[in-house]
């Protein structure tokens, strides 16, 4: 007989981790703390020096979803995969003006033509604690068919660093 073991926080997260919610939806108790990045605006990506104010801190952290790669740049649908990046703490004052930047850079808020779209998630971060935060999903799902999803490294997590060789198209 087997005796048991701990859990490591990705199995915990892979097991408990629920799936994001359209921003419209969110309680509005708990507000966003931040932002979740998972491409170019993490720190050392082409896009880190895009932000309006730097963020009060940032903190390596998994979020739900299914990560794509577009190239220059990944997308994330909803999903269960556990999908790798940053969150980046905003102060409250700061995130009404970090948000139209980071609208922009996204290409949200255009009308019907977005190419990605803002939604309040639950964030884990490295320390255990679940905060809930901004993050972008693609819009246009179907264009998703053809496209390689990232790979999970050895820990059970997908992430997106330029020029990775970890791709699989499995869907």
């Amino acid at each position: 007989m087997e005796s048991a073991r701990a859990l490591t926080t990705a199995e915990q997260l892979r097991q408990d981790a629920p799936m994001a919610t359209p921003d419209q939806t969110c309680n509005p108790r708990t507000s966003p703390q931040g932002v979740f990045v998972y491409g170019t605006l993490q720190q050392g990506e082409e896009r880190a020096g895009a932000w309006p104010r730097s963020p009060r801190s940032r903190q390596q952290a998994t979020a739900r979803g299914i990560l794509f790669d577009l190239g220059p740049y990944p997308a994330m649908l909803p999903g269960n995969d556990l999908v790798g990046g940053e969150f980046c703490e905003i102060t409250t004052l700061d995130m009404p003006a970090t948000l139209q930047v980071l609208d922009h850079i996204e290409g949200y808020n255009q009308g019907d033509a977005n190419l990605y779209e803002r939604r309040v998630i639950a964030c884990y971060l490295e320390t255990g604690k679940t905060v809930s935060a901004y993050t972008y999903f693609l819009a246009q799902s179907d264009r998703t068919h053809a496209l390689d999803k990232v790979a999970a490294g050895s820990d059970g997590i997908h992430r997106w660093r330029r020029g990775s060789l970890c791709r699989t198209t499995e869907q």
